[in-house]
């Protein structure tokens, strides 16, 4: 009797247990509802509170759209939707539903989770992605790209790929088999500095129908891209005889760069073969990036190669001119400058603009400088300056002075040296420190020192020359920008007196509309106000 009872006992506690736990779950329910709820009207009033609350949506995906960091460089910039996304749910929704946020994408080894890479092209829906692909080493996340190309082989517009040379072999091989599947809408492919190889070793054209802009980096130019429709070629360490090879297999070439060819043995004559072919006419180019140096290949450009809607012009220079490339510089000056009636932007080193052709030296008289005969065309509105790092700390400022004087206008001889009348921006590149600017760089003993007044007179007279009062008045110089010149650019001068005359009339010039700027190592531009 008693162990009957003793099992009732237990069977009703059972149930009792039982309908408690049953109550207990169904309590957590209401609960985790209720905290549901609670969350939803709490995240409802923080977004009616918030001060973007009154912004339409329109306008929300406008400036998310402005905030998208589309440098192929910036590791970080492609995690800005899943960012915005995790603020309210809003702006997720926004996010989630505006494809053009997903268009941009970065992948590097500590992103490059497979999901990742799906939900940006899923998230993009029909419009092509921009991708970026930053030392990737292993093999899963080529397979994974493979694989999404495989299936919408139209979802790909740019890739830009920076590879290590260790792992060059192999991931080369990878990107080749990407680009073999046939991607109809790819329009850039960039090689990033890293790249490098000795030969290739793929055979026939990648089906790349839209390719228009490519990038390489590396002595060994792969014929496997198809060149046809390129329009911007930039090359970098490329050897100099397929730099001119690819000029000619390029025929609507609009932009071209080829910075420090490298140059094969000296018994190699691919390079000297070309000037049998003739001269060259590039009839859509409209920019020229140039290193200028003493090199059959150098000779080449400015003898044979045709390119008569040439806009701008950029010499990069590697050093100091040696004497045995005035014969170049004086056809430069005589032939190539003069077939060039549309330029409106020329850079290059002050040799090039100033070293004499009559065998003086450079770094000698100043009236060897003055008698430069004029050269450049008066179409000219961009004028960049570049000073190399000479061993004459005194170098720059006697050049710098000889530059201001040659522009500088004056009633008697209004055209000036260089003429340039249309002449709207002027840029002084790399000199070292500018102690009148405070700013730190290669030489902190290089300073402007007596080219100030000088300086300050050319701008003067060009902001005043284009007064209708004045003969042969010009177009009014509008900005200054100083290159390259350090990271701290606070005003600590030179000599108190000529700082403070220095500061006090550009101020004047600055308050009469001139915009003066200055261009950091890191490449910020920043304005220049004289405080």
């Amino acid at each position: 009797m008693y162990v009957l009872t003793g099992g009732k006992l237990v069977s009703r506690s059972q149930d009792e247990i039982a309908f408690l736990n049953a109550t207990i779950r169904r309590l957590d329910y209401d609960i985790r509802q209720l905290q549901m709820i609670r969350a939803r009207h709490v995240r409802r009033l923080n977004e009616l509170s918030a001060t973007t609350a009154c912004l339409p949506r329109e306008v929300l995906t406008t400036i998310f759209e402005h905030a998208l960091d589309r440098n192929p460089n910036n590791l970080h910039g492609c995690l800005l939707p899943l960012t915005l996304g995790a603020v309210c749910s809003d702006w997720r929704n926004i996010v989630w539903a505006t494809p053009s946020l997903w268009t941009c994408l970065t992948v590097s080894k500590t992103h490059c989770h497979p999901d990742m890479i799906q939900l940006y092209f899923q998230n993009a829906q029909n419009i092509p992605l921009s991708l970026s692909w930053h030392k990737i080493y292993t093999k899963e996340p080529y397979d994974d790209l493979q694989r999404i190309l495989r299936h919408k082989p139209e979802s790909l517009s740019a890739l830009h790929c920076s590879l290590v040379w260790e792992f060059m072999d192999d991931t080369w091989s990878r990107i080749y088999d990407i680009l073999s599947i046939g991607l109809p809408n790819l329009r850039i492919l960039e090689f990033g500095e890293e790249q490098s190889r000795d030969e290739d070793t793929k055979d026939g054209i990648l089906p790349l129908p839209s390719l228009v802009r490519l990038v390489w980096h590396g002595p060994e130019l792969p014929w496997t891209f198809p060149l046809e429709n390129i329009t911007t070629l930039y090359l970098t360490w490329v050897y100099s005889d397929l730099g001119l090879r690819a000029l000619l297999e390029c025929p609507k070439l609009e932009e071209f760069h080829n910075i420090l060819p490298v140059e094969r043995d000296p018994s190699d004559t691919r390079v000297a073969q070309f000037f049998h072919r003739g001269d060259i006419l590039l009839p859509h180019m409209s920019s020229i990036t140039w290193t200028y140096d003493n090199t059959l290949g150098t000779k080449f450009l400015l003898k044979h190669v045709k390119v008569p809607s040439l806009k701008k012009l950029h010499f990069e220079g590697v050093g100091p001119v040696p004497f045995a490339e005035e014969a170049n510089i004086a056809f430069l000056r005589q032939h190539f400058l003069a077939s060039l009636p549309h330029l409106v932007e020329y850079e290059c080193d002050v040799d090039i603009l100033l070293l004499p052709t009559t065998g003086e030296s450079p770094r000698g008289v100043e009236s060897a400088i003055r008698s430069s005969e004029p050269h450049l065309p008066n179409t000219i509105q961009k004028l960049q300056v570049n000073i190399p790092r000479p061993d004459d700390i005194e170098y720059p400022v006697t050049v710098l002075r000889q530059i201001f004087d040659n522009l500088k206008l004056t009633r008697e001889n209004p055209k000036a040296s260089f003429v340039l009348p249309m002449l709207k921006e002027l840029v002084v590149g790399p000199i070292g420190q500018w102690s009148w600017l405070g700013m730190s760089s290669w030489n902190p003993s290089i300073t402007l020192g007596n080219a100030y007044p000088a300086f300050l007179e050319m701008v003067e007279s060009r902001r005043e020359g284009s007064s209708a009062k004045w003969p042969g008045a010009c177009t009014q110089l509008q900005n200054l920008l100083f290159d390259k010149v350090g990271d701290d650019w606070s005003v600590n001068s030179g000599p108190e007196e000529d700082a403070d005359e220095f500061q006090m009339g550009l101020r004047k010039l600055i308050r009469g509309g001139l915009r003066v700027e200055v261009r950091t190592d890191d490449d910020r531009v920043m304005s220049w106000e004289g405080e």
